[in-house]
């Protein structure tokens, strides 16, 4: 925690509000409407647009959505950090994964980040071909990484020898033994598991009760998260794709219009949360610097497009910039 940290106020009245805003509009286009329609069939032609509508908008704010959790996986949503976690597994399961998981998937790119256990868009061309590892980069930017997300509710219901398994390899690196040491602790020990396995069960509930009440109009559900999941995993390593490896406080400042930048909470100025995480939402355009190489918002998404990248492109880059070509 640097000592300019100690000053930052973390908006808790923004946030609940956002995150009741945001799970009044989920709930609503999910459940609510749906339920009205179907036990009065009068007003069906006035809330099945309405639900349409809203389910469009929860689409759209994926991303918001998805930035409060950040920000309770960080204990920046409240001082309280009761009211944090509470808040951030309901909000996790509006999202469609336990805040658990997305905790320590979260927290280990942050302990990773650009080392070898997490540079998703890099390969070894003596160890991977090209094919192969351009299959995988582009199924987890086109939405793998979110579908992971949410059949992790599944996996998780796997009996414990299994899990372990699972875990042992969705863990490679050169500190292997430790992130799996933790991964087993934060995942699947008793008392987490336990937890997990609540919150994967209401997301699962939560989004089966929905297709099953928007009875014949049940791919409109499958459209919020056919997007979320695209809009989710593009945007996960927008910021650090092409970037200088082994450093792990560098990331991208994504350049976007003042409004937009905290309609997703700022969410955009990512090597300003990198370099401080301590840093609410609300703080970050104060200590984010803007430089010649943060590209815009959409060209950075854009330019994962090109492809993975061979680790010898990326060995020699030492400047904090992403490479030029790319």
């Amino acid at each position: 925690m640097s000592d300019a940290s100690a000053h930052y106020a973390i908006p808790q009245r923004s946030n609940q509000l956002l995150a009741a805003g945001l799970l009044c509009l989920q709930l609503s286009a999910l459940l609510l409407l749906p339920v009205c329609w179907l036990v009065w069939p009068g007003i069906q032609s006035v809330a099945q647009p309405l639900a349409l509508t809203l389910l469009a908008l929860a689409a759209l704010f994926s991303t918001t959505l998805w930035a409060l959790i950040h920000e309770t996986i960080h204990g920046l949503f409240s001082s309280d950090s009761e009211r944090n976690q509470r808040w951030g597994r309901v909000l996790a399961i509006a999202h469609g994964c336990p805040l658990r998981m997305l905790r320590h998937g979260h927290l280990h790119h942050h302990r990773n980040s650009r080392g070898p256990a997490d540079r998703s868009e890099v390969y070894d061309p003596q160890q991977k071909p090209r094919w192969r590892a351009a299959l995988v980069h582009f199924l987890r930017i086109g939405g793998g990484l979110y579908v992971a997300e949410l059949l992790f509710n599944v996996v998780i219901f796997l009996p414990q020898s299994q899990l372990e398994r699972v875990l042992h390899s969705t863990h490679p690196g050169a500190d292997h033994a430790a992130d799996l040491q933790r991964a087993s602790k934060e995942l699947i020990s008793a008392q987490h598991l336990r937890e997990l396995r609540m919150d994967a069960a209401l997301v699962l509930a939560l989004y089966a009760t929905a297709l099953w009440l928007w009875g014949g109009l049940w791919w409109c559900v499958l459209l919020l998260l056919a997007w979320r999941a695209l809009v989710i995993s593009l945007v996960d390593n927008a910021f650090h794709y092409a970037t200088p490896l082994d450093d792990k406080f560098y990331a991208l400042n994504l350049r976007l219009p003042q409004w937009l930048s905290r309609t997703i909470l700022h969410f955009n100025l990512h090597r300003a949360h990198h370099r401080d995480v301590r840093a609410p939402w609300s703080a970050l355009p104060q200590i984010a610097e803007l430089d010649a190489h943060d590209p815009s918002f959409v060209r950075a998404v854009l330019r994962q497009w090109r492809g993975p990248i061979a680790l010898p492109a990326l060995q020699s880059v030492k400047r904090r910039s992403p490479i030029q070509e790319l």
